[in-house]
């Protein structure tokens, strides 16, 4: 999944989806009816169902109040309060951010994998700015969001843990509970939105709250957003 969404940073055949995501949106943003286009990027991983910003560059403390990453409600749905954003000006730009936030991801050992992500992440590229209208009638403001979400694997306990006894056993059983608990219900809301869809279980509440991974992406799940699952 790590793989498929980031690639490898080094060699651009190797690219994953975001960095050629970033290198499509630039691409298109030097058209000439493009202009006064400001791009952002922020980076949220969800550890144990707390945030973390993997762009903070440390100014932030976290036992500052200030500082605290909430996740709310705004006039544009949902957003992560405090969470770093960065401006960039070109897709070279977005891949030195990934290579730093790379080095602050959490991962760990399992029976399975040696560099197992321990974590779910959210890399969002925000584009702000203004085209001008086909007939010449002056110009249109514009704002769009991409999320791009790398999920943590679901574990099976017995094929996934540490020996018993091992000096992390305990924090890779909390981890492996909170990736599948999160997972499951991504996996309800998904399947009461297409119920909905299908005029079925119309009243049935739709958990978006159960988890950090959802709530955050309330929007992207049912509202107005084009959203694909690439699964591996």
């Amino acid at each position: 999944k790590t793989h498929t969404m980031e690639g490898s940073l080094s060699s651009p055949e190797l690219y994953g989806v975001i960095p050629r995501s970033a290198q499509a949106i630039f691409e298109h943003l030097k058209q000439p009816q493009y202009k006064d286009q400001v791009v952002t990027c922020s980076y949220l991983e969800i550890y144990n169902e707390e945030l973390r910003d993997l762009l903070d560059d440390g100014t932030a403390k976290m036992n500052d109040k200030q500082g605290k990453l909430e996740i709310m409600e705004g006039k544009n749905g949902t957003f992560c309060r405090n969470l770093t954003e960065r401006e960039v000006k070109s897709a070279e730009d977005v891949l030195n951010l990934m290579q730093k936030a790379q080095q602050q991801r959490i991962v760990g050992e399992t029976k399975m994998n040696k560099s197992s992500s321990r974590s779910h992440c959210l890399f969002t590229i925000q584009v702000h700015g203004k085209i001008t209208l086909l007939n010449g009638d002056g110009d249109m403001e514009f704002f769009g969001k991409l999320h791009m979400v790398d999920l943590a694997g679901s574990e099976c306990a017995k094929s996934a843990g540490n020996e018993k006894g091992a000096p992390n056993e305990v924090a890779r059983e909390r981890e492996r509970m909170n990736i599948n608990r999160s997972l499951l219900t991504l996996g309800r809301v998904i399947s009461i939105l297409k119920e909905r869809s299908e005029n079925k279980n119309t009243n049935a509440r739709i958990p978006y709250r159960d988890s950090k991974l959802t709530r955050i992406l309330q929007e992207s799940l049912g509202g107005r957003c084009k959203t694909v699952i690439v699964a591996t």
